[in-house]
């Protein structure tokens, strides 16, 4: 997984930010725990660090594009 930050808010409670989108440069910030920071660090997945998110939001953490963006370049399943 890929982050431009990561920011202790409390005791167990971490917001990570993703990288800008390679096409549009935007950035999004999520929210997670311990043991998903630590799982994080120990390069698990995406699925298994944030299994709360959308694919299209774990895809933005793992290739830097955001969904929009990839749809745009690559479709939907409904194309």
């Amino acid at each position: 997984m890929q982050t431009s930050s990561i920011k202790k808010i409390e005791e167990g409670l971490y917001a990570i930010e993703s990288l800008a989108c390679m096409h549009c440069d935007e950035r999004v910030t999520v929210q997670i725990d311990g043991p998903q920071i630590w799982a994080m660090n120990q390069g698990e997945p995406a699925h298994i660090v944030m299994p709360f998110a959308t694919a299209g939001l774990r895809e933005r953490f793992i290739s830097g594009t955001c969904e929009t963006c990839w749809n745009r370049i690559f479709g939907t399943e409904e194309d």
